[in-house]
């Protein structure tokens, strides 16, 4: 398997984990036990604190995006263009 195939699968992997995790966070910020939780080390109002975490999943969608998905895009399409060049020769 080519070096940047391999790259390009580290990057999609990458990427579902992240998103994964982000679900995860979702998950744990609409949970009652887990706002007076942190309502005991950082009081804020439930409503600041979905707030914040609204704030917190969105930031991170756009990093895992930016940062694994569109990469593995790019190595994809660089990669699936070379292949087509070899094929016509």
């Amino acid at each position: 398997m080519n070096g940047a195939l391999r790259i390009r699968n580290v990057l999609l992997r990458t990427f579902l984990l992240s998103y994964l995790m982000v679900l995860g966070v979702w998950w744990l910020s609409s949970a009652d036990w887990y706002y007076r939780l942190l309502n005991y080390f950082y009081p804020m109002s439930q409503m600041e604190m979905r707030t914040f975490f609204l704030y917190v999943i969105s930031f991170a969608k756009i990093m895992a995006v930016m940062f694994f998905l569109l990469p593995a895009l790019a190595i994809h399409l660089e990669y699936r263009r070379d292949r087509k060049k070899e094929e016509a020769q």
